[in-house]
């Protein structure tokens, strides 16, 4: 994983209304980051993006990158989507209630709809989620929270981590109103 920051001179630019809009029709986990799937103004997708405000950024993220190249300009964003790797909320809910397993991670065993198993190791995000080949992320049914035998097991079996995922860092219009999630 990359790690960098924000360059000092880098100032996030204001979300639109229409925008702001958008994305508070996803379903999320935490008050804090907006998974998505983002299409550029140049037709590029990126399946997994999170949106986040400068302020929360600055405070609790700076320096966490999902891939090399971390960051969409929200300004060359043409539409919001759902993303095709989102954890369902409930499994993030609780990798999120139970936090890490390992320094700076979860390791954990998602259990599928026809009760097959595989072991996810993510970092400190669990809003995105590798399945195996011929599943979707709604196919996990149960999260079992790991302990420190099965960790070992890493070292003897296949194993699955996050996708790559990308931050669009933005600023909020004082005038928009915080969502659902943020006021609770």
């Amino acid at each position: 994983m990359t790690r960098k920051t924000l360059p000092f001179w880098h100032h996030a630019k204001e979300i639109s209304p229409a925008m702001w809009k958008e994305l508070n029709r996803l379903p999320r986990a935490s008050n804090d980051t907006y998974p998505c799937m983002v299409e550029q103004l140049d037709g590029t997708t990126w399946p997994c993006v999170l949106f986040v405000d400068e302020s929360i950024y600055r405070k609790k993220f700076k320096g966490c990158y999902g891939m090399e190249e971390p960051f969409i300009e929200i300004e060359s964003v043409k539409s919001i989507l759902p993303s095709p790797s989102k954890t369902p909320v409930h499994i993030e809910k609780r990798m999120l209630r139970n936090g890490e397993t390992r320094m700076g991670g979860i390791v954990v065993t998602f259990v599928l709809r026809d009760g097959k198993r595989f072991i996810h190791v993510s970092g400190g995000f669990y809003e995105f989620v590798s399945v195996p080949p011929g599943y979707r992320p709604d196919d996990i049914v149960k999260v079992i929270i790991e302990d420190y035998r099965d960790r070992l097991n890493l070292v003897k079996g296949q194993y699955l981590t996050d996708p790559n995922w990308k931050w669009c860092v933005f600023r909020r219009h004082r005038i928009l109103r915080p969502n659902v999630h943020e006021e609770s």
